[in-house]
C-alpha cells in the first residue's frame, strides 16, 4: 500500500535546469502605409518575393494596363516596373530573412496604416512565420487593391499610438524600434506633433521614418518634424537601392538584453516504487502459497 502511494505522487528527480539568463534582440515594428499613392511606380531593383498573392499580383496588372490605356500616343508603359508599395514590402520581408539567417533574437511586428492602422502581425521572434508571407498589408477599397488618404495621428489612433501600445503589452527588449515606411503627406498641427512626441519617448521608441516618392523627398511633411524632434532617423528615397541601405541600417542597431525564462526537465521516477510494490506483492503471495497452502 506504501508503494502504490509514492507511486501516485508521481516522484520526479530534476536532469537539467535552465536560470533565467538574458539573450541579445530587439523589438521592431514596421510600419508601412498602404494608402493609394503607394500604387505609383518605384524605380531600381527590387528583390523577387518568394511568394505572391494573385490578388494583389492581379491589381497591380489592372492598374499597369490602365496607365498604359491612358498614356500619351497610346505608348505603353514598362509592365515590369515595380510600384512603391511593391518595393516596400520586398525589402521589409528581405530584412526579416536576413535577421533569420544569422539567428537572431529580435522580435518583429507589422503595421499597415491608410487612415486607420493596421496590426497584420504581432511582435514575434519566429521571424520565419513572417517571411512565409508575400503580401502583408490587407485588401483596401482604393486604387489597385490598397487604402485611401494618410494618418500618422492626426486622427486617434495613427500607426505611433499603436505601435507605442503593443510595445507595452507585448515588447521585451530595450531596444524598441518603430519604423515608418510612407510617401504621404498628413498635416499635423504643433498640438499633434507634440501629442506624438510624447507618445514616442513615453514609450522609449527609436523612430525611423522611410519616405519614399516626391512628396517627402522634397519637402519637410510634419511627419519629418515629428522625427527630428525626438531625435529620429529620416531617410529619403527615391529608388530601391536607397531602400536597401535604410534597412541595413536599421540592421546595424545596437541590441538589448531580453529575458529568457527558465526551463526544468526531469526524470520521472514513479517504476521504483511501483517496482518494489510488485515484488513486495508477489512475495507476499509466494509466502501465502508456501506457508498456508500446506
Amino acid at each position: 500500500l506504501t508503494s502504490v502511494t509514492v507511486t501516485l505522487t508521481d516522484p520526479q528527480v530534476i536532469k537539467h535546469l535552465t536560470h533565467d539568463s538574458t539573450v541579445q534582440g530587439r523589438d521592431i515594428i514596421i510600419a508601412l502605409d498602404y494608402s493609394a499613392s503607394m500604387g505609383e511606380k518605384f524605380s531600381g531593383k527590387v528583390p523577387a518575393l518568394k511568394k505572391t498573392d494573385p490578388f494583389f499580383e492581379g491589381a497591380k496588372n489592372r492598374l499597369e494596363g490602365a496607365n498604359s490605356g491612358s498614356s500619351a500616343g497610346g505608348g505603353s508603359t514598362n509592365a515590369q516596373e515595380n510600384r512603391r508599395i511593391d518595393a516596400a514590402q520586398a525589402f521589409i520581408l528581405l530584412f526579416v530573412e536576413r535577421r533569420l539567417e544569422v539567428q537572431s533574437n529580435d522580435s518583429i511586428g507589422l503595421i499597415a496604416f491608410d487612415r486607420s492602422p493596421r496590426l497584420c502581425w504581432p511582435l514575434d521572434r519566429d521571424l520565419k512565420q513572417i517571411s512565409r508571407h508575400g503580401n502583408f498589408v490587407p485588401r483596401g477599397s482604393g486604387q489597385g487593391g490598397l487604402g485611401n488618404g494618410t494618418n500618422f495621428g492626426a486622427e486617434i489612433p495613427g500607426p505611433i499610438d499603436m505601435a507605442s501600445e503593443h510595445f507595452q503589452k507585448h515588447g521585451h527588449s530595450q531596444s524598441r524600434v518603430l519604423v515608418i515606411v510612407s510617401d504621404g503627406d498628413n498635416k499635423m498641427d504643433e498640438k499633434v506633433q507634440a501629442r506624438l512626441v510624447k507618445v514616442v519617448r513615453e514609450a522609449g521608441m527609436r523612430l525611423y521614418v522611410v519616405g519614399v516618392g516626391e512628396v517627402i523627398a522634397k519637402n519637410e511633411v510634419d511627419i519629418i518634424k515629428v522625427a527630428k524632434k525626438v531625435e529620429g532617423t529620416v531617410f529619403k528615397v527615391e529608388r530601391a537601392e536607397d531602400m536597401e541601405k535604410c534597412f541595413a541600417t536599421i540592421d546595424a542597431l545596437e541590441s538589448s538584453p531580453v529575458p529568457v525564462k527558465a526551463q526544468m526537465l526531469h526524470d520521472e521516477l514513479f517504476y521504483i516504487p511501483l517496482f518494489l510494490g510488485m515484488v513486495l506483492f508477489l512475495g507476499y503471495l509466494f509466502l501465502e502459497a508456501t506457508l498456508y497452502g500446506k
